[in-house]
């Protein structure tokens, strides 16, 4: 009992150690960029571009990447021939061949690839934690650099 203790002490003082040391030596940001895809005819897409976008467009924190939006309408082309425009080889890259999309999506570009995909309003909270906690990084490398 007594060689795990000291085995977990060791272990704190190391995890404790490289926490300090990723504070104080931050990485450099990354270059983030959220696609919302959606629907205009979709219920929760109005919603979310009607009060969380407007509202995560006011918060700070927002600076940490840019939002592109791309919906789909009636009368134009679905989402995999081309009705997300700019956005379609995105759209393809997230969601490959799958024919059942949920909307609102949120795809995450981690220096230009798709890096993640979040779902729904629940994904969405996600996607601003995460840029909540990039916005953080990027201060504290702004602060480190000087």
């Amino acid at each position: 009992m007594r060689d795990f203790l000291m085995m977990a002490f060791i272990a704190l003082i190391g995890v404790s150690a490289l926490a300090a040391y990723e504070h104080f030596n931050p990485k450099p940001p990354q270059e983030l960029e959220v696609v919302y895809f959606g629907s205009t005819t979709c219920g929760s897409c109005k919603v979310w571009r009607q009060s969380d976008l407007p509202a995560w467009r006011r918060d700070p924190a927002s600076r940490a990447a840019p939002v592109a939006l791309a919906e789909v309408g009636p009368g134009t082309a679905g989402p995999w021939n081309g009705g997300y425009g700019r956005h379609h080889n995105t759209f393809i890259d997230a969601f490959g061949a799958r024919r059942r999309v949920s909307w609102p999506s949120f795809v995450v570009l981690k220096d230009g690839e798709v890096d993640r995909v979040y779902v729904g309003r629940g994904g969405w909270r996600q996607v601003e934690e995460r840029l909540r906690r990039e916005d953080k990084r990027r201060q504290r490398w702004a602060e480190a650099q000087g």
